[in-house]
């Protein structure tokens, strides 16, 4: 159960690392007894356990004091029918997709092929240092990314001769979720980052996701 500890004010408070930056955050172990003697073991005055999915052993554990449960960020998720993988998102969004779809092959061409994580890195960097930021992805998220590669699914946007989008996913179990993209800045008036992320949905819905 990885914890960090910080102060504020007088009281010592003992929070999961990476709160308040990342997704679902969690214990990795199925003991819940022996996770709360250990937690009664440690110094402190406030413990904080956030961004927990259902389901999580840390909701199932037993300490003295107020037990104050809130909800926090939504995760969504889309139940996706194979036959009409998109038919889940919202009609606006449905008739841009299609939109841009035809009018890429109208102008264009547009194709998708499987994406490396080379072009994530490319196209990732591409789009924030148009805004003079560098994005979330670096060399160690990379590697990361490279010793998972089994789960790694991504899909790319080909506007004629070029790769204009991206979108990475990771499989678990019979999920795939959205981790990152990235889009030539070129092609951003064409919708390129959201028809990555359609191609996606499509291919989780092959992959029986």
């Amino acid at each position: 159960c990885p914890l960090f500890r910080w102060r504020d004010g007088d009281a010592s408070v003992l929070s999961l690392i990476g709160a308040g930056v990342s997704d679902y955050l969690d214990a990795i172990g199925n003991e819940p007894r022996e996770l709360a003697a250990a937690l009664r073991a440690l110094a402190w005055d406030r413990l904080e356990l956030s961004e927990l999915r259902d389901g999580s052993p840390l909701l199932a554990i037993k300490l003295p004091g107020l037990d104050l449960r809130v909800r926090q960020e939504a995760c969504p998720a889309l139940a996706i029918d194979p036959r009409e993988p998109l038919a889940a998102l919202h009609p606006g969004l449905r008739r841009e997709i299609a939109y841009q779809r035809r009018r890429a092959a109208r102008e264009l061409g547009i194709d998708h092929q499987p994406a490396s994580l080379d072009a994530l890195w490319t196209l990732h960097r591409a789009r924030w240092q148009a805004r003079g930021e560098t994005g979330v992805l670096d060399r160690d998220r990379l590697a990361l990314l490279e010793e998972v590669g089994d789960h790694v699914v991504g899909v790319g946007v080909r506007f004629g001769d070029d790769l204009a989008a991206i979108a990475i996913g990771l499989r678990d179990r019979d999920c795939i979720r959205y981790y990152l993209g990235g889009f030539d800045p070129a092609y951003g008036r064409r919708s390129a980052g959201t028809l990555a992320i359609a191609a996606l949905i499509e291919e989780a819905a092959r992959r029986g996701a």
